[in-house]
Order: C-alpha cells, then structure tokens, then sequence
C-alpha cells in the first residue's frame, strides 16, 4: 500500500495542476501527430532514428509527467497504470515533476 501524501493546496499548487493538465492534453495531441508522421514514413522508407527518438522521448515524458499528475489528483500507482517488471517508471523523474508541477 503506498503513503498518501498531504498537499497544502495554494493558489500556486492549483495554478500548476490546472497548467499541467493542459500541457497533458495538448502533449497528447502532439504525440498522436508524431506517431502518425512516423508512421507514415515507415510505410515510405524513410523512418529514421531522429523520428523514432522524438516520439519516444515525448511519450518518455508524457508518461512520467501523466502518473505525477495523477497522484498528485490523489490516484494510486495501481490505478494509473500497472507496467511490466522491465518497463517501470523512474521515481526520480516522477518526483521532479510533482515537484515542478506544486512550483506552479
């Protein structure tokens, strides 16, 4: 079972919730762009390594940037998602966005 955490809920906290789930969904919207161009490519031969490194850097971060957001909403780990044993997420990076995030 995972420790809840308390959050003192300023002005600033929420600012940074309400900035964070738009830069989700318009993430989102540019991830399904890229995945579309680098398929498109594919099916012509011309896919190379710098297509195939954006898109996965951006769901990279989407991805830790999603679950910090949703603890933060109060969700547990098991909710969000529930990864293979070789494909967890990075704590570290997790905590530099929750902490981003709280910034405002």
């Amino acid at each position: 079972m995972e420790e809840q955490i308390t959050i003192e809920w300023n002005e600033t906290a929420r600012k940074g919730m309400r900035k964070t789930k738009q830069q989700l969904k318009k993430e989102g919207v540019e991830i399904r762009e890229l995945k579309e161009k680098f398929k498109n490519k594919q099916r012509n031969g011309e896919d190379s390594w710098k297509d195939r490194s954006s898109l996965w850097k951006a769901k990279w971060n989407y991805r830790h940037k999603h679950i910090a957001y949703s603890e933060l909403r109060g969700r547990e780990r098991h909710q969000i998602e529930e990864p293979a044993s070789d494909n967890l997420p990075e704590e570290e990076l997790i905590q530099k966005f929750k902490e981003k995030i709280l910034a405002g």
